[in-house]
């Protein structure tokens, strides 16, 4: 039976929980942090809403029916206005997206129309400064080398002139991307559900009716490439967790923990030991969900279940557990200091404990490792990890501390 309360209704659902969430987490790290952790969570902003769609679909999944149940009636008006609103910015989408893409390439708009789906699918992104920026690395390199054969052979399958002009396709991806603001910016500012949502930004965070559109386009931004994010707005930590679009892609608690660790772990724009450069970023986020996962398990133990319903779904899909095991028994076996230093933001702590450069490279193979993944894809991950095993095993011996913490 679902419990279509817990999600509707979930911050009061977190309230409930709260109390116990900072009591099994001050567990984790150490009592002596319980005061810093309480004050840190509760003082955080969390939103649960999700786009209208996302909400009416998972609802009709889960079987409700929005436009019939009087309780769910406000996710229905609201996906029936978003989707009026939508049609008709797409339509000036999709006539500035034609434009851009014709001038780019030079062609006109017959040929254009006759090659339309092949065209929009082309991959001239790997001519792009950025993927430019990577091809010194060998890796790298021969995954951009593979992407960039295809498109020049589809070009001539097609009889298209390839565009490989790095400064035009940067323009059009800037274009694109700018045109992409263009939408959601016009649907915030027209649809019932922007109206609230705003609402709820200026409340929560005090800001002015002019900014708050704002502010909710650099949240939903941001939450494109992850299931929920944790952020800082006008100096308070927020944690966007939309639950009806996580709903059945992976376990909400599960989410709910980790962005919690983030925001305990954060001080500004510091978080955890993701403070100095971002090629700490990746090692941050495995020790994050791996500390995620361990707490969830307790939490299990005692059949608390905050917005999941049951373990039908237990991974997330962030694929961050996949490589976990690469650093598992480092975490393990420095769980103190790795704790004491991401809650206090002192990363020269751990360098003083470590060898700095021993901990650099470590952190910038596993950052490595990962958007190696990341360019040539998930059937990929697995060979990936096994190619680079050893070398992680090899660094993490050159991390010996080279004074004891416990004498500290």
């Amino acid at each position: 039976m679902v419990d279509i309360d817990r999600l509707i209704n979930s911050e009061e659902r977190l309230n409930k929980y709260l109390d116990y969430l900072i009591e099994i987490l001050a567990s984790d790290y150490h009592y002596s942090f319980k005061d810093l952790i309480a004050r840190r969570l509760r003082e955080t902003v969390y939103i649960f809403d999700s786009l209208p769609g996302d909400s009416y679909y998972t609802l009709k999944y889960l079987g409700f029916n929005p436009k019939v149940n009087k309780k769910l009636y406000k996710y229905y008006l609201e996906h029936k206005d978003y989707l009026a609103k939508e049609k008709n910015i797409n339509k000036q989408a999709y006539k500035i997206y034609d434009v851009s893409i014709k001038e780019a390439f030079n062609i006109t708009s017959s040929f254009y129309k006759d090659n339309r789906c092949v065209i929009n699918k082309l991959d001239y992104k790997y001519f792009s400064s950025i993927c430019e920026e990577y091809y010194n690395d060998e890796n790298f390199m021969k995954v951009i080398d593979e992407y960039r054969k295809i498109y020049l052979e589809t070009c001539k399958e097609i009889g298209l002139e390839p565009l490989v002009d790095q400064e035009k396709i940067d323009h059009l991806l800037k274009t694109l991307a700018g045109l992409c603001n263009f939408s959601n910016y016009k649907l915030l500012n027209s649809t019932l559900f922007g109206k609230r949502m705003k609402e709820k930004i200026g409340l929560k965070f005090n800001v002015d009716p002019s900014l708050q559109n704002n502010y909710l386009r650099n949240i939903l931004d941001k939450a494109e490439n992850a299931s929920a994010i944790t952020t800082t707005i006008k100096n308070k930590t927020l944690i966007y967790h939309p639950l009806f679009f996580n709903y059945n892609r992976e376990s909400l608690d599960l989410t709910l923990l980790h962005e919690m660790i983030h925001s305990l772990e954060r001080t500004n724009n510091n978080c955890g030991l993701d403070i100095i450069n971002q090629e700490q970023t990746i090692f941050n986020e495995l020790r994050t969900e791996a500390k995620a996962i361990k707490i969830i398990k307790k939490i299990r133990k005692e059949q608390i279940y905050i917005f999941d319903m049951d373990d039908s779904v237990t991974k997330s899909t962030t694929t961050y557990d996949r490589f976990i095991p690469l650093v598992s028994s480092f975490l393990d076996e420095y769980k103190e200091i790795l704790d004491y230093v991401a809650i206090t933001n002192r990363m020269s702590i751990l360098y003083k404990f470590f060898s700095k450069d021993a901990f650099d490279s470590y952190t910038y193979l596993l950052e490595s490792i990962y958007e190696l993944y990341q360019i040539k894809g998930y059937k990929d991950a697995v060979l990936i990890i096994d190619d680079n095993k050893d070398t992680i095993k090899r660094l993490e011996k050159t991390m010996q501390l080279t004074k004891k913490w416990e004498d500290s």
